[in-house]
């Protein structure tokens, strides 16, 4: 019996083992980083004038939220901060509409966020095609990660 108990317990080990560096979870700067049309920006830290200084037309809904247009593909993707000023940093990128905009979130390509995700952390899936993860950073902050069609938001919350 004890001799079923180890050999159970060292081919526990060794599968862990295997599984160990596909389950890496990513730390906490790449998980607050995206990378924008070969430009990296970081949630929590960029603000709306980072992306106004890389080129990007910005316009300021009625609800607060900034409108960055992407002239090449004829499409926009959202941002919103904490008090709705635009030298505050992001706490939502919405990318969910953004066509043809290049995003690249943890080294994922865009059809690779869904699998990627679910294999990364705890994740839900609603009945619209959306995965949603919610991860606990240091400070008390959660990261909320969602992603549809290949799609990705992040939000910040406290």
């Amino acid at each position: 019996m004890k001799r079923m108990a180890a050999l159970l317990l060292g081919i526990a080990l060794l599968i862990c083992s295997a599984y160990a560096g596909e389950t890496a979870l990513p730390t906490e700067d790449a998980l607050r980083t995206v990378t924008v049309c070969g430009e990296k920006y970081r949630l929590g830290a960029d603000t709306p004038a980072a992306f106004a200084r890389q080129g990007w037309t910005c316009e300021v809904e009625p609800d607060g939220v900034y409108a960055f247009y992407d002239a090449e593909n004829a499409s926009w993707f959202y941002a919103r901060t904490a008090d709705g000023s635009p030298d505050a940093p992001i706490v939502t990128l919405n990318f969910l509409w953004a066509d043809g905009v290049a995003v690249e979130y943890l080294g994922l390509a865009p059809e690779a966020l869904w699998e990627g995700l679910a294999r990364l952390f705890p994740t839900v899936a609603d009945e619209e095609g959306a995965l949603t993860a919610q991860v606990p950073l240091s400070g008390g902050e959660t990261l909320r990660i969602e992603t549809k069609g290949g799609r990705l938001r992040l939000s910040l919350t406290q």
